[in-house]
């Protein structure tokens, strides 16, 4: 048997599989990215920044100092900031070549101190190349590489913890080579877990792939780590160089602390793009991915990160599955705006709830999973209802039926079998005079020169015209009850006629037909109407005759009728070998215009007018049955005294 899936089930298929891959080929990345912003801003907390301090050169200290800054000014600026005893100063400016006067006095610095790390730019890209380090600064492993990630739309959201460069792959950013330092003076070191993860105190960074979160289109190369920022722009404490320089700095200001030295001047284009709305220099944020990476390790933050794209391929199938069912069962299509409104909600709050507590969970495809369903489901809930208008209005006959059913059903409630020959004759008045008039027309055209296709047109009109005129013979056979006269039959003698009438029926209209019918008929008396009754016993062996046959087997027909002692009722049975009724249809065998046949091959009134006539006449019908096996009706009359 073949199985049909549900409509329902197959748009959440349908639509997971579009989302996710319009999500894996990165079309709905920007939209992913522009929420990430927002949450950023609206969501994160704001973290403590006070083991950092940041010496910025601006625009001011460039007219009094110069650029780039000369080895004499660069090694009194450190040798101030060192005696503030800071845990390790970044050095954010490039010195791969000497800048006189006063080169010498910054190499003995270099020689000497081992908290200054120096940086380099190991990543090239586009028409930027590698910037070589500091030379004594690399003899003593204090260089840690520069290089940011920038996202396709130019904004920072990722870090490198390590570019794997190819001279020295075992190279730190220079914000992991500054937390390594700080991180040293706690007791804590790294180590990496068999897995590739970084081990860090309280905190395992895992590399970042190139689908985590809402990316899908990013160069995931080295280590990289999704940057957890601190605050908005300006949230460390800054100073400026010539605050050093001319020694206007409070004391111990970077007593224990980290310190980073870098640009804040617009002339020296090192401004980037964030999250937040304000551009922000590169030494900030060295500095908030340096914050992300101690705190972590500290326990004081958790840090943001992403689920495993298993986990948000399940929450996103999950989601279209179980709105797809509501909108299915929902009773009218503008349910579909609740239930998408309060799915917003659910998405929303779920996505936001999660980035607070440290995890980004895409929300573009869920909201456009939503969308795209809320619309399929009412297009197909608006193409089902005219599917069933196409169907109430496909010709002229059934919809004759339709209304000839609708009438009788109601006729039957109130005045029963005589209103309903009333409404028979006048409706039979009304077709039958426009049909004589269809008849007379047909036959003479049939006399005229026609094309195929009118002789096909023709005979068409004809058959469906027979059609018509059968149904009104038929209600018309048994609409006036007021007229049954009954007298005393040989019940016996009456089912064998019926039976010899029923096989020349079917035998005349299936020439192929081999009938097998048993008897088992007793000389009983009844008061009654043999005509009608006989017209009902006929139309119930027919009905058996004709469902064995198109089941496919020879019709085998059982034909009974007994008295029952005990309740003094002559008991009739008609049992035959066809394909059965199912079990939802039993209740409506005996409604007017029901069948089960092909179109053209019954009009259901044969059962009805069988129930009606033995009502009529003081009797009722039962009826068993078991699919695909037979059928038994049991007709039952109180015994005439």
């Amino acid at each position: 048997m073949r199985l049909r899936m549900p409509t329902w089930l197959l748009l959440s298929f349908v639509t997971f599989s579009l989302t996710s891959f319009l999500s894996l080929i990165g079309s709905i990345e920007p939209l992913e990215l522009f929420f990430y912003d927002r949450a950023v801003r609206k969501l994160r907390p704001k973290f403590s920044t006070n083991s950092i301090v940041l010496v910025a050169l601006n625009e001011q200290d460039i007219k009094k100092y110069g650029w780039p800054l000369s080895d004499a000014t660069l090694a009194e600026l450190l040798s101030k900031l060192d005696r503030q005893k800071p845990v390790a100063i970044g050095l954010d400016i490039y010195r791969n070549v000497p800048v006189a006067p006063g080169t010498e006095h910054l190499n003995r610095f270099f020689r000497e101190k081992n908290r200054v790390i120096g940086i380099e730019k190991v990543i090239s890209s586009g028409l930027e190349s590698g910037i070589p380090p500091n030379n004594i600064l690399k003899l003593k492993r204090q260089i840690a590489s520069s290089d940011i990630p920038v996202d396709p739309d130019g904004v920072i959201r990722r870090g490198l913890l390590y570019p794997y460069a190819q001279d020295d792959p075992a190279m730190p950013s220079l914000s992991l080579a500054l937390a390594f330092m700080y991180l040293d003076t706690k007791g804590i070191k790294s180590k990496f877990n068999d897995d590739g993860s970084l081990q860090l105190g309280q905190k395992t960074f895992f590399p970042l792939n190139q689908t985590d979160g809402g990316y899908a289109s990013i160069d995931a190369g080295s280590y990289q780590t999704l940057i957890d920022y601190s605050g908005s722009p300006g949230s460390f404490t800054t100073v400026s160089l010539s605050q050093v320089l001319e020694d206007e700095l409070p004391q111990n200001t970077g007593n224990g602390k980290i310190v980073i030295v870098g640009a804040t001047a617009p002339s020296l284009n090192d401004l980037q793009r964030t999250p937040y709305a304000a551009i922000m220099s590169g030494m900030e944020i060295q500095a908030n991915l340096t914050n992300q990476i101690v705190q972590s390790a500290l326990g004081e933050r958790i840090s943001l990160a992403t689920l495993p794209d298993y986990l948000e391929f399940c929450y996103l199938f999950a989601l279209v599955l179980v709105f797809s069912y509501l909108l299915h069962i929902a009773p009218k299509i503008h349910y579909n705006v609740i239930l998408f409104l309060l799915f917003f909600l659910f998405v929303l709050s779920v996505s936001s709830g999660a980035f607070y507590w440290s995890y980004w969970l895409p929300l573009a495809n869920s909201l456009l999973s939503l969308g795209f369903i809320s619309i399929s489901s009412a297009f197909i809930k608006q193409l089902e209802q005219i599917k069933a208008q196409n169907l109430e209005l496909k010709n002229l006959t059934d919809t004759l039926h339709l209304k000839v059913q609708l009438q009788a059903e109601s006729l039957m409630e109130s005045e029963k079998m005589a209103s309903l020959g009333r409404l028979v004759a006048a409706i039979s008045h009304e077709i039958k005079n426009p049909l004589t008039f269809v008849f007379s027309l047909s036959h003479a055209l049939q006399n005229e020169t026609l094309t195929d296709e009118g002789k096909n047109y023709l005979n068409s009109l004809i058959e469906n015209a027979q059609r018509i005129d059968r149904t009104i013979n038929d209600i018309l056979a048994f609409s006036y009850p007021g007229q049954i006269q009954l007298i005393s039959i040989n019940l016996g003698q009456l089912l064998d006629e019926t039976i010899n009438l029923a096989w020349t029926s079917f035998t005349n209209e299936f020439k192929d037909g081999q009938v097998t019918i048993s008897t088992d008929l007793s000389d009983l008396y009844l008061v009654t109407n043999p005509n009608y009754l006989q017209i009902a016993f006929l139309n119930i062996i027919l009905n058996g005759m004709q469902a064995s046959y198109l089941k496919g087997e020879s019709p085998e027909i059982q034909v009974g009728c007994t008295y029952l002692a005990d309740t003094r009722e002559i008991l009739i049975k008609i049992r035959d070998n066809g394909a059965g009724i199912d079990i939802s249809d039993l209740d409506r065998i005996f409604e007017p215009f029901f069948t089960t046949k092909a179109l053209g091959r019954g009009t259901g009134l044969g059962l009805w007018i069988s129930y009606q006539i033995v009502t009529q006449l003081g009797g009722k019908i039962l009826v068993d049955s078991c699919p695909l096996e037979y059928t038994e009706f049991k007709i039952i009359f109180p015994k005439s005294k």
